[in-house]
């Protein structure tokens, strides 16, 4: 049996209730044990009397849980007087309890201990006093919570939050469902994979694939589209950059996380992705689908689909590589950036070769941009019919939106609005 050191704090007075703290160091793994036991009417230590005292309780603390344990057998068995032999006999008991108790933990491999032993999820008030989640994790090492916050954009994310919809209760936006789906489906899931708590992405892909719900940013703005009541007037269209993620001939859709080739798929299945996306979402334009040259995924993607196909690491704006996609007709759109090319004499040029070849054009503003309204005199005087100049928040972007509201004021009753004819708007 291993041995267990066993420090106590002295007697400080006789007939008083005091605690004794025994401090088993190096038992197991954990950093400490603390026993406190707590007596009363406690006899003088030179009293033969073999009066016992009530029997106290240890309250034994050690990772990763607590126990309390009464220890009536040994007061039983021995007069209670405040003795080296009391104190040892005190210690060989609380080491076989410990022994016995700490068997099967001690046995445990590490991996195992850090598997998950229970989820407990229940309903809280978040600072807006609205119901969330918070779930208590229970590992072999210990207890672990977590509350979840969320938007004040209520009326979007709910769509996505599992909220109970009864109206009589926080007014609909209870979680009940939620904490019921978590204790009764994916905490028993989570608990039998056995997956290490260390291992986050296994864990979140496990609860992605029950949770079913597929292309969630699309559907989040196809239901915010619709509840604003704009089916009509709203559409998407997606900037994918595919460059970016482009890796030795194939693309990595999850290229944040650790490599791993097993995971890369091939231009046409991710064509196949995108076919998807436009059958189930009014999606209307992609920019960029696939990398800079990667020709042939371009060319049999646009021949495939009847949406506009955006070329802007593929163009460049450069006629040259303009003028290669469209003999490859690899796309049918050009995004253009007069500092891409360099110059506005050599932007317009560009802009009118792509026009000439039945091509969309979309003026379009950087990352990195400043309050200058060019590009919103430029778009009305191509007559392209698109721009692309983000949300309409923050002064560089609100900038060139305000620009063309005083071009409309300026033009009045001849201005045109392109809307579905955003592709070919000289038509009207």
């Amino acid at each position: 049996m291993q041995a267990v050191k066993c420090k106590y704090s002295p007697l400080r007075k006789v007939n008083k209730s005091f605690p004794r703290i025994f401090d088993f160091s190096g038992f197991l793994d954990t950093p400490s044990v603390f026993i406190l036991p707590q007596f009363h009417s406690l006899p003088s230590s030179s009293s033969n009397d073999s009066h016992t005292p009530p029997p106290p309780m240890y309250v034994i603390r050690f990772h990763p849980f607590s126990s309390h344990l009464p220890v009536l057998p040994l007061i039983r068995s021995h007069p209670l007087t405040f003795s080296t032999r009391l104190q040892t006999r005190c210690s060989v008991f609380l080491r076989s309890i410990f022994s016995e108790l700490f068997s099967s933990h001690k046995a445990a491999s590490p991996s195992s201990r850090m598997s998950i032993v229970s989820i407990v999820a229940r309903e809280i008030l978040d600072s807006r006093g609205n119901p969330t989640v918070e779930v208590d994790l229970h590992t072999g090492k210990g207890v672990f919570r977590a509350a979840v916050p969320s938007g004040a954009s209520t009326g979007i994310y709910e769509a996505l939050e599992l909220r109970d919809g009864d109206k009589t209760r926080y007014k609909g936006k209870g979680v009940t469902k939620a904490v019921s789906h978590i204790n009764d489906t994916l905490g028993p899931a989570l608990i039998q994979s056995g997956i290490n708590v260390l291992e986050q992405e296994k864990l979140d892909n496990t609860m992605i694939e029950m949770d079913g719900t597929e292309n969630k940013s699309l559907e989040l703005i196809k239901t915010a589209i619709e509840k604003a009541g704009f089916t009509d007037k709203v559409v998407i269209g997606m900037d994918v950059a595919a460059s970016e993620f482009f890796i030795e001939g194939k693309y990595d859709l999850d290229f944040k996380s650790p490599p791993n080739a097993a995971r890369n798929i091939s231009g046409e299945e991710l064509a196949s992705i995108y076919q998807g996306f436009i059958n189930n979402y009014p999606v209307v334009s992609i920019e960029d689908p696939f990398d800079q040259d990667d020709w042939p995924a371009w060319s049999q993607f646009t021949a495939s689909v009847g949406i506009q196909v955006v070329g802007d690491d593929l163009t460049v704006t450069n006629p040259r590589r303009i003028q290669r996609a469209v003999e490859d007709k690899a796309c049918n759109c050009l995004l253009l950036k007069v500092n891409q090319i360099g110059s506005v004499t050599e932007a317009i040029k560009a802009c009118k070769l792509a026009q000439e070849n039945g091509w969309g054009v979309m003026v379009s503003h950087r990352s990195g941009e400043t309050e200058d309204t060019f590009i919103a005199d430029l778009v009305v005087g191509l007559c392209t019919g698109q721009i692309k100049t983000g949300a309409p928040c923050r002064s560089e972007r609100l900038a060139k939106y305000n620009q063309l509201m005083r071009i409309e004021e300026e033009l009045g009753d001849q201005a045109r609005f392109a809307g579905h004819n955003f592709r070919n708007p000289s038509a009207l």
